[in-house]
Parts: structure tokens; C-alpha cells; sequence
């Protein structure tokens, strides 16, 4: 995340400051339409990051969801097949002797 940010903030630092260089030359309104120029990208990179990010934990807490749920099931299969067991352990059995 730091990489991204670094990279993001070195992208910015570079436009800003090209689009001052170019605009310096031609008066104030070119340098104002160069910072909005810049302002809008800088809006649109954090607006894609943004979404990258939200699609990233959506995606996440829909694996844990699908995750749990096949760990309830087992657990839910694993108690039936318990009772079952239990069941038919309950049942009188009949004892036999070994004899010599």
C-alpha cells in the first residue's frame, strides 16, 4: 500500500509541477485550467483506487462468507451424523462370553 501511495504522490508532485512550468509563460488563466486539469486526475486516481480497494474487500468478505458457510454445514453434518451414531449406540446390545 505504501508502494501505491509513493508512486500516486510522485505522480502527482510531477504533473503539478509540469502543468506550473508549461502555464507560468502564458498568464494566471492557464496555470488555474493546469491546476484544475490536475485536480480532476488526481480526483479520477483516487476515485479508480478507491473502487480497487472496495472490490478487494467485497471480494474478501465474500470468500469469508463462503468460507463459513461450508464450515457450518460440516459442523451441522457432523453433529446429525453424531446423533445418529448415538442413536444406535443407545440400543440394548447383547454381551457375549468368551469361554475357554
Amino acid at each position: 500500500m505504501e508502494g501505491i501511495l509513493s508512486i500516486l504522490g510522485f505522480s502527482l508532485g510531477a504533473s503539478l509541477g509540469m502543468g506550473v512550468v508549461r502555464a507560468v509563460g502564458g498568464g494566471p488563466r492557464p496555470v488555474l485550467r493546469e491546476v484544475m486539469k490536475a485536480g480532476m486526475a488526481v480526483t479520477d486516481i483516487a476515485k479508480a483506487a478507491g473502487s480497487r480497494v472496495s472490490d478487494t474487500m467485497s471480494s474478501a468478505a465474500t470468500d469469508a462468507r463462503e468460507s463459513l458457510d461450508g464450515v457450518r454445514t460440516e459442523a451441522t453434518q457432523e453433529k446429525s451424523g453424531r446423533r445418529s451414531r448415538a442413536r444406535a449406540d443407545s440400543e440394548p446390545r447383547k454381551i457375549v462370553i468368551a469361554k475357554e
